[in-house]
């Protein structure tokens, strides 16, 4: 005949399943935000050393320096956001520790305790991803101006070529 298993132990085996998820994916997560972050840099070098000295108007220079502000702001947020997988690594730590001398007090410990991480870095990940889409809505402006103005340019020629002919 097969033991049953009792309810503390089906709760106990949930919950260590529940952990090896919520492990997973924060790996992920923290590998995904690495990566974004990894390609904004790049982009905000490609962006700084591609600009054109000369900007034709007003809202291609506001947008410029918006796609610039917003994504050096979500850079530093995301590397915040970073930094809370070593916060919490830290915080795991320091109730380890707690445990450890509950164990040589001989004094119960629970077995499994959440640690959740502080409210900055819920703050930061909001701020890291809405200014990534800000760069992005911007950087589509600044370009649609640039070719507005440049096809508005090459239309104006054209006319005044015409004209003369």
């Amino acid at each position: 005949m097969i033991p049953e298993i009792s309810k503390k132990e089906k709760v106990a085996k949930h919950v260590d399943k529940l952990i090896e998820a919520q492990e997973l994916r924060h790996s992920k997560y923290y590998s995904w935000i690495k990566n974004i972050i990894t390609l904004a840099i790049g982009f905000l070098g490609i962006i700084v050393s591609l600009k054109s000295d000369n900007l034709q108007n007003f809202y291609q220079y506001v947008f410029f320096v918006i796609t610039i502000s917003s994504l050096a702001l979500g850079i530093l947020a995301g590397t915040l956001v970073l930094y809370c997988e070593i916060d919490l690594l830290n915080k795991k730590r320091q109730l380890e520790q707690v445990n450890l001398g509950k164990v040589i007090n001989d004094e119960e410990i629970i077995k499994h305790q959440a640690i959740n991480r502080r409210k900055i870095f819920d703050i930061s990940e909001y701020v890291c991803i809405f200014s990534f889409v800000i760069s992005l809505i911007s950087i589509v402006v600044y370009s649609t101006l640039s070719n507005y103005e440049i096809t508005k340019k090459k239309v104006k020629s054209e006319i005044i070529s015409r004209k003369k002919e």
